[in-house]
């Protein structure tokens, strides 16, 4: 903190201020940072789903929110199998 306040003159209070915010919030954060990091995994595997279907030439004829579930689970489990055992 004492280099950046060093560089840029009065920037302490700013650098204070938003630590300390992250800080009061880091709980919520957390869970949306989680909510966020499942929803990318699942968007991840569900075009890894599709683009091996399609060069497959397999249908993936599936209602798309079920589709959704699978690839939120898959990426939950971590086993990137999306099927219950």
């Amino acid at each position: 903190m004492c280099a950046l306040t060093e560089l840029l003159p009065g920037s302490a209070g700013l650098v204070r201020d938003n630590l300390e915010n992250v800080m009061r919030h880091r709980g919520t954060m957390s869970w949306v940072g989680i909510a966020g990091l499942l929803w990318s995994a699942g968007k991840g595997f569900g075009a890894v789903t599709r683009a091996v279907n399609r060069a497959l030439g397999a249908e993936y004829n599936i209602v798309r929110w079920k589709a959704r579930n699978a690839e939120i689970e898959t990426a939950a489990d971590g086993s990137g199998t999306g099927q219950d055992s």
